[in-house]
């Protein structure tokens, strides 16, 4: 904000758009992206990032997905792929007027989990 002067930065829900780590080739997989994924990726309305968000899980390559051709060029600025062996998992716990929240990375290929916070 200070950089670019802009105060719409404080609008960005940083924690849900994007995945801090230590792993700085990390690409974006498609078949996760949610509609704000594909707000922030293409800067389409909500309507169209709903309906490139519907086809979750489904997307094998580029051309599955029902993109203009100016989208494409968009994307193209992005480190993309229809497969990353990685989940970010988020656990609730509540029981009675306890809650607890467990959230970490977990790598699909290794069995691992890694970068584990808790808030109890």
């Amino acid at each position: 904000m200070r950089n670019y002067h802009d105060g719409n930065l404080k609008n960005i829900d940083f924690k849900n758009l994007f995945c801090f780590n230590k792993k700085i080739d990390t690409k974006i997989d498609l078949n996760y992206a949610t509609s704000e994924v594909w707000m922030l990726l293409l800067g389409v309305d909500k309507e169209r990032a709903d309906f490139l968000s519907s086809g979750m899980g489904t997307y094998y390559k580029l051309e599955d997905i029902p993109l203009s051709d100016d989208e494409k060029s968009l994307l193209n600025k992005f480190k993309t792929s229809m497969y990353e062996p990685y989940i970010d998992v988020n656990i609730e716990v509540l029981q009675g007027k306890q809650h607890a929240i467990i959230r970490f990375e977990y790598d699909l290929i290794k069995n691992k989990g890694s970068n584990f916070v808790y808030k109890i």
